[in-house]
């Protein structure tokens, strides 16, 4: 059975992946003559999150020895950004999740996050507890456990772009 979910990766909007990507398209213009006109974001991001989501695929394989497959992938990107970012929608086979969310709940680490992800404070109300996203309550776990590998796969990066162009 697979469980739709989300991958909070950062998204484009002022983060690490945004400069990737205008790092690339940058190099592209000033080496390869490239028409920043021409450049056909939409295909450009979802060729990114493919990318990024097989080294998401493979950092699990070697720091938790977990094997996921992520199916379905498609960015949701919000119209404005004021109040959420851009996502990837998802969907994984339920054993996959049970296990990598079994792994990660064995780590003091992650619950020190899940407990500092989890608390309210001013100008922040947390929709779920600290018991509520430990006992997987309505199929949370997996975001805050994609979230937290997200973070520190971040820090180690290297996606390939490939830059698509406008007929």
């Amino acid at each position: 059975m697979n469980i739709n979910t989300q991958i909070e990766f950062g998204g484009f909007y002022n983060s690490i992946h945004s400069d990737n990507i205008d790092c690339f398209i940058d190099n592209e213009v000033e080496y390869e003559n490239l028409n920043i006109d021409k450049i056909d974001y939409k295909k450009t991001y979802q060729n990114y999150i493919n990318d990024y989501v097989n080294e998401l695929e493979n950092y699990i394989l070697h720091e938790y020895n977990i094997e996921i497959d992520f199916k379905n992938i498609s960015l949701n990107s919000p119209k404005y950004y004021n109040y959420s970012t851009d996502v990837i929608k998802t969907n994984v086979l339920f054993t996959q999740i049970l296990n990598l969310n079994n792994k990660l709940l064995q780590s003091d680490q992650f619950n020190k996050y899940l407990k500092d992800n989890t608390k309210s404070y001013d100008g922040f109300m947390s929709f779920y507890t600290y018991d509520d996203a430990k006992s997987n309550k309505d199929n949370i776990l997996i975001q805050y456990v994609l979230r937290y590998i997200c973070d520190d796969l971040n820090n180690n990066l290297d996606v390939e772009i490939d830059i698509f162009l406008n007929d």
